[in-house]
């Protein structure tokens, strides 16, 4: 299991900072969890919600200090939605089992955090790596996803693909400066997310979950 860093835990004891739950759904995912785990161990919560893998994917996640929940699979955006009822935290972040947060950016979200940002979500930049090689064109260069954010102030919407993270309210114009990574990510850059005219209510209404 990787050692947590010197800087990191220096940043994680920050006195005003707030915490952060990190969110990774799996399905046969034996191949990439452990990798993808020992990249947040940082986080203040970890929840695993896997869909009844038949490989080895839960008994590797035990081994972790996280909790781990099973439901079954109705679609991404259900699956998250109902993991982000499960949470503790304000802040989550969510990865999937093939992405990997690089030290770099575990560090920049751990001292975003101590400013308590005025901000409800961040885009994060992504490298999509191919055969060990960062894809450069075709536009995975410019690859971002909004996976940062205040629990209560986003939700996906009720679609079995293609769904994007919605944030509601307002989000300055200011933009900061790093970037996320994977085996089919590399290194992280966070970046405050544009909201389009239809977001920006000061609550974002409840998104319903396919019935359980």
């Amino acid at each position: 299991m990787a050692v947590k860093q010197p800087a990191i835990e220096a940043l994680r004891a920050a006195p005003d900072r707030k915490k952060i739950s990190v969110i990774v759904t799996t399905f046969n995912e034996e191949a990439n969890v452990a990798e993808c785990l020992e990249s947040v161990l940082w986080a203040d919560e970890i929840v695993l919600v896997d869909s009844f893998s038949t490989d080895r994917t839960v008994a590797i996640a035990h081994t972790f200090p996280i909790t781990v929940l099973q439901r079954q699979y109705f679609g991404s955006a259900a699956q998250k939605n109902w993991a982000l009822d499960r949470v503790q935290h304000e802040w989550v972040l969510i990865i999937d089992a093939d992405e990997r947060v690089p030290e770099a950016l575990a560090r920049e979200v751990l001292t975003l955090l101590a400013t308590d940002p005025a901000i409800n979500g961040f885009y994060i930049r992504r490298e999509n790596i191919f055969v060990d090689k960062v894809i450069r064109h075709s536009g995975w260069s410019t690859d971002k996803v909004v996976r940062l954010f205040r629990r209560d102030k986003g939700r996906y919407p009720n679609r079995r693909v293609h769904a994007d993270l919605e944030i509601a309210g307002h989000v300055p114009v200011s933009m900061a400066t790093t970037a996320l990574l994977a085996p089919h990510i590399r290194s992280g850059a966070i970046v405050p997310l544009a909201v389009t005219s239809a977001q920006r209510d000061p609550v974002l209404p409840n998104v319903p979950t396919v019935a359980e």
